[in-house]
């Protein structure tokens, strides 16, 4: 009996030592697939291309195009005046010109003012006197806080000079018949003078018109009032 027992705790002990074998060397099997499909995936990670963002490069002669096309609302554009409509060019490129030799700091405004005192005074019944006075108003109001300070905001004002308020400070239109040589001629001559320093009136006569304005009359001549 004892012999039995003895040979019964032999065969279980040993079908315990098997059944540890076996179960220890499943576990390290799984344990090595699992490690084995970890580097695989590593791998293949490894050598997958990296999807880096693409970039297109302008052309040179693009990038130069866009660089080189001007700015519209950076260009001044200069009005240029045609003088083959004039009987008399204003002046010459060094300044001096016209009868007698026009000198001024501003070609603009004597244009501006030869232009304006032709369309107001420029009757052969206007003396050179007149013309000047004109001119004298002209540049009174540009001194004057109540008006404003360019000769070509002055001049465009509504209702002040001819029509300029809505054709700009033009000439007129008789102005490039040959008969007019000799009123065009005089008009730049006393717009010279008057952008020179000539003056005949006091700087508060502001006011110049075939009718009485403001609230006194200085001078009454060819037809004008000029008043304060």
């Amino acid at each position: 009996m004892r012999k039995f027992l003895f040979c019964v705790c032999v065969i279980l002990v040993l079908i315990s030592v098997t059944l540890l074998i076996f179960q220890n060397g499943i576990e390290q099997a799984l344990a090595n697939q699992a490690a084995s499909e970890v580097d695989a995936a590593m791998a293949a990670a490894s050598q997958e291309p990296l999807n880096e963002p693409e970039y297109h490069e302008e052309p040179a002669e693009t990038i130069q195009e866009v660089l080189q096309e001007p700015d519209d609302e950076e260009q001044d554009v200069e009005e240029e005046f045609d003088d083959s409509l004039f009987c008399h060019p204003p002046h010459t490129k060094d300044g001096v010109g016209g009868n007698g030799g026009f000198i001024t700091d501003d070609p603009y405004d004597l244009e501006l003012l030869a232009r304006a005192i032709y369309a107001e005074a420029g009757g052969d019944n206007c003396s050179d006197e007149t013309r000047i006075m004109v001119g004298n108003v002209i540049l009174n109001r540009m001194n004057d806080p109540r008006y404003p300070d360019t000769m070509e905001a002055v001049l465009t004002q509504p209702l002040q000079y001819n029509v300029f308020d809505k054709t700009g400070v033009v000439w007129k239109d008789r102005a490039s018949n040959p008969e007019e040589k000799d009123a065009v001629e005089r008009a730049y001559r006393c717009a010279e003078r008057v952008l020179l320093g000539e003056k005949l009136l006091p700087d508060d006569v502001i006011f110049q018109s075939e009718y009485i304005q403001g609230t006194e009359i200085v001078v009454y001549q060819d037809g004008m009032y000029f008043c304060r």
